[in-house]
């Protein structure tokens, strides 16, 4: 399957977004009251920083696939061009005269 330019820029915005959104929660929830008791860590940290884990991964995987896609799309895009420009040598090529 090969994605659209558009679909892999989203796929990385995703991305982006993900690590800024989970990175500024996990740094809000560590300085709340409720996230420890002393010095030891409290349900409530361990839960939101293993979801927060879970989305990042997620969100870097999906990412990863948006830079593939980019990828794919830019190779697609040079082998056309490249494919074109030879299309148009080899008319130039056939409209020359035959003495020439």
């Amino acid at each position: 399957m090969r994605l659209s330019r558009r679909a892999s820029w989203l796929l990385i915005a995703f991305a982006v977004w993900s690590w800024i959104i989970w990175v500024t929660l996990i740094k809000n929830i560590n300085n709340d009251p409720r996230a420890w008791n002393g010095n030891s860590p409290t349900g409530f940290l361990m839960v939101h920083v293993v979801l927060a884990i879970i989305s990042l991964v997620m969100g870097t995987a999906i990412g990863w696939l948006g830079w593939k896609g980019l990828r794919v799309a830019k190779a697609v895009a040079s082998t056309a061009a490249k494919s074109a420009g030879a299309a148009e040598i080899g008319t130039a090529e056939e409209k020359q005269p035959q003495g020439a």
